[in-house]
């Protein structure tokens, strides 16, 4: 079953980033939660090239000192650019990524 966020349908979750597509597309860095929802937001983002964005050195070091035993990825391909960032802006604001 493919997880739901704010009535988007994304894919994963992906344990490594390698499974990413080169295409655009929102992704979520998540983790597990111990609250009332199953995951916790580290990271959300809109890209040209999801998988190309995730493997940058700063994005690596970023989830290297999260101190998260695993992470998982959650993506949603879109290539509506204004979609993309729409739907960042309505995450960060609506369910508040740690960063």
């Amino acid at each position: 079953m493919e997880p739901i966020i704010l009535n988007k349908q994304f894919q994963g979750p992906f344990l490594d980033y390698t499974q990413l597509k080169d295409t655009p597309g929102v992704y979520l860095v998540v983790c597990e939660s111990n609250g009332m929802t199953p995951v916790r937001v580290l990271h959300a983002a809109a890209s040209d090239n999801v998988r190309e964005n995730v493997n940058t050195v700063k994005k690596r070091n970023f989830l290297s000192k999260s101190k998260v035993e695993e992470m998982n990825y959650l993506v949603r391909y879109e290539d509506n650019p204004n979609e993309r960032l729409q739907l960042v802006k309505d995450i960060k604001k609506y369910i508040h990524p740690a960063i």
